[in-house]
């Protein structure tokens, strides 16, 4: 199994995944961090993403997820 795109290994079920999502106080913006625990390395690996969204956008509008699904789908960066 592989953890990312970036082809690091992960050893699979003994893997711990924990995200953390964080709006900004206007809610265009969120920080995403996610933490991965995995015996096959010595520390817990960490990334941080960004999202925004269009200002005009509803809260309740997934249009902006959606394409940030998309984009990781393709490999590409949010």
């Amino acid at each position: 199994m592989w953890l990312d795109t970036g082809g690091l290994p992960m050893s699979g079920a003994e893997t711990l995944i924990i995200e953390t999502y964080v709006p900004s106080a206007d809610q265009l913006t969120m920080d995403r961090t996610m933490v991965i625990h995995d015996p096959l390395y010595t520390e817990p690996l960490v990334r941080t993403r960004f999202s925004a969204r269009d200002e005009d956008a509803p809260l309740g509008d997934t249009r902006a997820t959606r394409i940030f699904l998309l984009r990781l789908g393709e490999g590409g960066q949010n």
